[in-house]
């Protein structure tokens, strides 16, 4: 009979990580629009969507330019 090898687990800290793509801005809008009209979204919500991130978009040209993908803004 032959014995199981021992499989090698993961550091605790490698467990909690979690891979997202590198989405600019505007692929984020597309993926959460996309998503929603998926959902059954009316088009009128939809534009306000689009509408009110373009107004958070021109924010953060105006004062971080540096933030170019997602993954860059952070919850404070």
């Amino acid at each position: 009979m032959a014995l199981k090898k021992r499989e090698r687990r993961a550091p605790v800290g490698a467990r909690d990580v979690k891979l997202f793509p590198e989405l600019t801005l505007e692929q984020a809008l597309d993926f959460v629009t996309n998503a929603k009209k998926v959902e059954g979204l009316r088009e009128s919500t939809l534009k306000d969507y689009t509408k009110h991130y373009g107004y958070f978009v021109k924010w953060l040209e105006e004062f971080h330019p540096d933030i170019t993908l997602i993954k860059l803004i952070q919850k404070t």
